[in-house]
């Protein structure tokens, strides 16, 4: 839960700016809660008056969840965080041809079901490990 996510810092640590540093520790971080199969429900607490705010709504689906805020009861953005967390499920799949070979993999699932949202991250890196 919070109000909004740095994206810039405005220095430079040993001759790089550190935006460039954020965005490639952010992306990393998203990486790996995607191997963890974390879910991000970002709670702006801030009040009917905040836009979404695009670093956080980025971060919750690039792990498949989704940003919660423009309300000022708090507790009901937390319960719809948690709703939505508690009805879903997980998908596994394993790639015909998989290469571990550091390239990025779109995913786009669909469905039927008339009425059914399907969030799910945007795709996967087929890490080198």
């Amino acid at each position: 839960m919070t109000g909004t996510v740095p994206t810039q810092f405005g220095s430079r640590f040993n001759g790089v700016a550190s935006l460039e540093l954020f965005h490639k520790e952010a992306a990393e971080a998203m990486r790996e809660l995607g191997v963890a199969n974390v879910v991000l429900y970002p709670v702006n607490p801030e009040g009917v008056w905040v836009m979404r705010s695009d670093s956080m709504t980025e971060m919750a689906e690039q792990t498949g969840g989704r940003e919660f805020y423009g309300s000022n009861d708090v507790a009901a953005l937390v319960r719809g965080a948690m709703d939505d967390a508690r009805e879903g499920y997980a998908l596994t799949f394993v790639p015909k041809n998989y290469l571990e070979d550091g390239s990025f993999h779109n995913l786009r699932l669909t469905t039927s079901w008339r009425g059914v949202e399907l969030r799910y991250r945007p795709g996967y890196v087929a890490d080198r490990r």
